[in-house]
């Protein structure tokens, strides 16, 4: 194979890599890569648990919010910091400000009433109670007393 076959090939793996990427940030619950730069989290199982942690820097306690519902956990914050645009003139804006919120579905079931939050150093960590799926239920379908097979 010669070089310029190969850097085809190598310029197809790099497309196709970069497709997988985009696919992946727009399935991945509604997130965006964005999202993810904006909100890293981490999430492990641990036993009987499940913990998340996101990454929340300069986000006040107060202005953050958790809700868990049909397994999927939404983090939402708030950055209230306040830049003096009188004095002088910005080179560089790259911090965060404003709100931000990512849902991120559980990779297990979880006691959605067993959750417990807290925020130190700019990590939110919150930690559930993982239950026992509980198996679908078979539901038995009967003919109806008297009446004939094919008949209303």
């Amino acid at each position: 194979m010669s070089g310029s076959q190969r850097a085809r090939f190598l310029d197809m793996d790099t497309l196709r890599d970069r497709f997988d990427r985009m696919f992946s940030d727009l399935m991945n619950t509604g997130s965006t890569a964005d999202e993810r730069a904006n909100m890293p989290v981490d999430i492990q199982e641990v036993g009987d648990s499940v913990i998340v942690k996101a990454s929340m820097p300069g986000i006040k306690p107060d202005d953050i919010s958790a809700e868990v519902r049909n397994g999927v956990l939404t983090i939402r914050g708030t950055s209230t910091e306040q830049r003096d645009e009188s004095n002088g003139t910005w080179q560089v804006v790259e911090r965060h400000v404003g709100h931000i919120a990512r849902s991120i579905t559980l990779p297990a079931t979880v006691d959605e009433s067993s959750g417990q939050a807290e925020c130190a150093d700019g990590v939110l960590t919150i930690t559930f109670k993982k239950t026992q799926e509980k198996p679908g239920k078979m539901i038995e379908v009967k003919r109806p007393e008297n009446r004939p097979i094919g008949q209303p």
